[in-house]
Order: structure tokens, then sequence, then C-alpha cells
């Protein structure tokens, strides 16, 4: 469907979407003659087979107030002023159905949608009742709900997957045609029956891998020995980039990894959330700003990175959080490579829990704390200057340092 004007000779005629049903067959769509932009997609043949040259790549969306690391394929020109409905369709393969236990719609969106697999319908919101091609949305969503993941329990369409290729149908609605935010995030995501097996299930990024060897059978008794190697995992090869300016909303492994490449500042009043496993490079001199609030909470085993670009030898310049006494939180994670006299993390007139973080490879302060209430704990702070290496004289290399603690800090 692409709602670009064209120029023709003869009568404009149009292929609208009908209704609310997706059977995969002409009969989902009527050829209309009306004064509506558009001509019909010359991949647009009945019944779908899945195009392998897909016009974009989801997220879809367009505005201002939608971050755009969440936005792969922007749509602007084709919506705005001209629909508030939007269609995508997306092929998969998937194995038999049978070895799936559980089965979710995980959606970033504004302001509303329809998804359907393979023609029936299995998760829907701020949709009307009666939904036709050209429907809105009822509903608002604020642009930070819009980035934060909504999960839909869609175990009970199961039966509807199959073998092999299959389609996910969505229905994006904006609130009205002149919205100009939008966006359409969908990832379907099942879980296997039985026993787990041996693989290691990697996320997109740098992955460690912890290996330990127990002096007893099958991982008991006293351990003997441990070691780790970093992975690097990537479908695509590629990495999301996150230029300068705001960012809030929600940064998951999935959809990365990430790269900012420039100062990036999480506003007063605003939240990012980190999600675990989640990979953030650096390119030189970028940075990390905290006005408002960050979550970067990773786990024992699905930690959270931030580290320098691939192939760069250059450094970061850190987390700096800067007046803002919000619950901020940094766990489970690893930071290396900033390195600058402000801190890896720095901290001025602001609050911070850090919990099993580690930081490696910066000469220069690790953790630097001013007028700051401060709290780390179990965590790893690794040789600054190791064998045979140099040590600075300038004293900045030191791993915590701090100056005031306000009334009620710590």
């Amino acid at each position: 469907w692409n709602l670009a004007p064209v120029d023709t000779s003869g009568t404009v005629v149009t292929l609208q979407r009908k209704g609310d049903v997706d059977t995969n067959t002409e009969a989902d769509f009527v050829w209309s003659a009306d004064k509506s932009k558009g001509t019909q997609n010359p991949i647009l043949v009945f019944p779908y087979q899945g195009n392998p040259q897909a016009p974009g790549t989801t997220g879809f969306g367009f505005g201002a107030d939608v971050a755009n690391y969440a936005i792969h394929t922007n749509v602007e020109t084709e919506m705005l002023g001209a629909n508030a409905s939007f269609w995508t369709r997306i092929p998969f393969q998937s194995p038999d159905p049978a070895l799936f236990e559980t089965l979710r719609l995980e959606m970033k969106y504004n302001d509303g949608f329809v998804a359907y697999l393979n023609g029936s319908r299995i998760a829907r919101n701020n949709d009307p009742d009666d939904l036709l091609w050209n429907s809105s949305a009822t509903a608002q969503r604020s642009a930070e709900q819009s980035l934060l993941t909504q999960t839909f329990d869609v175990t009970a369409s199961l039966d509807a997957l199959l073998p092999g290729v299959n389609i996910l149908a969505v229905h994006g609605l904006n609130l009205d045609a002149s919205d100009d935010n939008f966006l359409l995030l969908p990832k379907l995501i099942g879980t296997y029956r039985g026993e787990a097996s041996m693989g290691l299930s990697l996320d997109p990024g740098i992955n460690r891998v912890v290996v330990q060897v127990f002096e007893g059978e099958d991982g008991t008794g006293k351990e003997l020995q441990r070691g780790f190697v970093d992975i690097w995992s990537s479908s695509t090869g590629g990495m999301s980039p996150i230029p300068e300016g705001p960012i809030f909303g929600e940064l998951a492994a999935s959809d990365g990894p990430f790269v900012i490449t420039g100062e990036v500042t999480v506003e007063a009043g605003k939240t990012l959330v980190i999600r675990p496993g989640t990979t953030v490079f650096f390119d030189e001199g970028a940075r990390l700003t905290v006005n408002g609030r960050l979550l970067a909470e990773g786990t024992e085993h699905d930690q959270i990175r931030f580290t320098r670009t691939p192939g760069s030898n250059d450094n970061w310049d850190g987390i700096q959080f800067v007046d803002t006494m919000e619950d901020n939180r940094i766990a489970y994670t690893m930071l290396e490579y900033a390195t600058t006299d402000a801190g890896m993390v720095g901290l001025e007139n602001s609050n911070l829990l850090i919990d099993h973080a580690t930081f490696d490879h910066a000469r220069r302060r690790r953790i630097r704390s001013v007028n700051s209430s401060l709290i780390v704990r179990n965590s790893t702070f690794t040789e600054i200057f190791p064998d045979g290496m140099q040590p600075l004289t300038d004293d900045y290399s030191e791993h915590v340092w701090g100056e005031n603690i306000p009334p009620g800090g710590h």
C-alpha cells in the first residue's frame, strides 16, 4: 500500500482494506474509485506468498516525540495527513508448533493496533469496534508509554501457528491522520516445551560466557577454577544508532546492540530503562547524561554492558548524573573504556545505587561523587595499572573519589 501521489491518465482506482478480518485472500480488500491517494502495491498479489524484498523494517513510525532509535522505517510521507491506519505483514519461519509451550506478543506502539497470526486476530488495544481500513485509535498514548514494551499473552492462539511460513499482520492505528507521532514495533516470541537444551541463548551484542570447573560430577562440590569468554552475537551484523539528543523509554537486548554517537540526555522528568542483556556502545567522546532517572538493571546471568564501539581504540566520556535525586540504579552491569576526570560514573547533586557492577579498562576515576548520595556494593574494580604498566602521578587514578554528602544521603 503506497500513499504517495502518482501521475495517471485515467480514473484513479485504489485498493482499500475492509473491516478487521485478515483471511489472506482477495476478500479482505475492495476496489474504490474515490479520491484517496495511492495505487496498488505491485507486490500485492493474492494469496500472499511473503515478499522477500519487503519495503521496510520494523519498527515503523515517525515523529519528534517517538525516539528515533525505535524507528527503522520512517513512514511520515506515506501516513501523515493521509491516513491514520497503517498495515504491515511480516513473514517468518516457524518449526513444529507442537514444540512451543507459550506464545507472547511484545508491542511498542503509538496509539493503537490489532494483530493477526495467519488471519486469526490474537491481540488488540485502543481499536474501535467497527474497524475499517482508515480507522483511528480510540485513545492516545504518551511517548513514554509508547516506548515501553507491553506484553500480550497469546498462548491461546498457538493453534494458529503453522510449521514453515507464517504471517504476522498488524494494523497500526494513529490517533488521527494529522497526529505527528506514530510507532509500530511488534515482536512475536515463543518458548519451547520440555527441558532446556545444553545450548546457550545469546543476546545481540557482547555476551560474557562464564565457565566454571567443580571437583564433583555435574557441577557439584567445590569450585576449582573459573574463567570467561566474551562472544559477539548479532542476527543482522549491524547496530542501532542513537544520535545526540534526548533519550527516554526502553533499550532492550533484542533491539540492539546500540551505539551512542554523541551526548545523549535523559531529561528531568523522563526515565530510561535498560533491560538485562543489553549492550550499549559509545563512540569516542560520547556520553550519557542523566538529569532524570536511569534504571540499568541486568541479572546475574544476563548483564548489561557499556563499552566503546567495536574496532575503536578511543574512549568514551562515561555516565554522568547531574542534579537528579531520583531513584537511579545500575546493577549487574559491566562498564569499560570510559576515561574522563569526571569518572566512568560521575555524580553531582545526585542519587545512585550501584550493585554487582564491574569497572574495567580505565586509568582515571571509576566513580566520582560530589554533593551526592551514593551506595556501591558487591562490585568489582579491576587493577587500574596491570603488571608492567607505569602508574600515572596526577592523583586522578582512583577507584572511588568523592566530597560532601547531602543530609540524609550515603
